[in-house]
């Protein structure tokens, strides 16, 4: 067992990939901020955040390197799954409308007689 007290609470990293950008903080700076969220500095320049997102949008506006997040989790999975089946349907019930001729040919009923 670990020697920590009960309060502290491990985690596991759930964001290898952006960590694979960070750098351990040198001798002189803060490894942590004031709430305990260990900082990621930037192994190319040194910049500090304490948010992954903010990590990401660094090293994509600075470095100009994506940061792909990690695989999708079962139910990312089958929602993206679903929506990809949705539209997929829909593009085949559309497959060879004509969509401007019949915008044409409803603009051409007269509405009046119609309801008569």
């Amino acid at each position: 067992m670990s020697d920590l007290s009960p309060s502290t609470k491990l985690r596991k990293t759930t964001t290898i990939v952006i960590w694979a950008y960070a750098r351990p903080a040198k001798n002189q700076e803060l490894q942590r901020d004031e709430h305990g969220h260990k900082f990621w500095y930037c192994v190319r320049c040194g910049h500090r955040c304490a948010a992954l997102s903010r990590a990401r949008s660094h090293m994509l506006n600075i470095h100009n390197t994506k940061v792909q997040s990690e695989a999708l989790t079962p139910v990312e999975q089958a929602k993206k799954n679903t929506l990809n089946l949705i539209f997929g349907r829909q593009s085949q019930s559309q497959e060879g409308r004509d969509f401007e001729q019949e915008r044409y040919l409803k603009s051409a009923i007269n509405k009046k007689a119609f309801h008569e």
